[in-house]
């Protein structure tokens, strides 16, 4: 498949697929996960969900309501910073 983009500092490019209709070159874990993708590494806890991917970890948190919402952290040198978002619980 061939990508190509009219927008400044988006390149094009060309994307393969395997027969699981997964990108071609990634590397993926027995459930399907995305262990690597364009050199960068992402680990998963038992149930899938993403815990790190390169040097930002995710730290998985459930309210008093049961809503389950992610921190991402990310460190560098100068500064840690936080983002969180909400995600829906919609299990009834």
């Amino acid at each position: 498949m061939q990508m190509t983009s009219t927008l400044n500092g988006i390149p094009g490019g060309s994307f393969s697929y395997d027969a699981n209709d997964r990108i071609g070159g990634d590397t993926f874990d027995a459930n399907g996960n995305t262990t690597s993708s364009a050199g960068i590494s992402s680990t998963y806890d038992f149930e899938n969900r993403m815990l790190t991917r390169g040097a930002v970890t995710i730290i998985l948190s459930t309210t008093a309501m049961g809503t389950e919402y992610r921190k991402r952290r990310a460190e560098s040198r100068r500064s840690t910073s936080w983002t969180r978002s909400i995600q829906l619980d919609t299990r009834k």
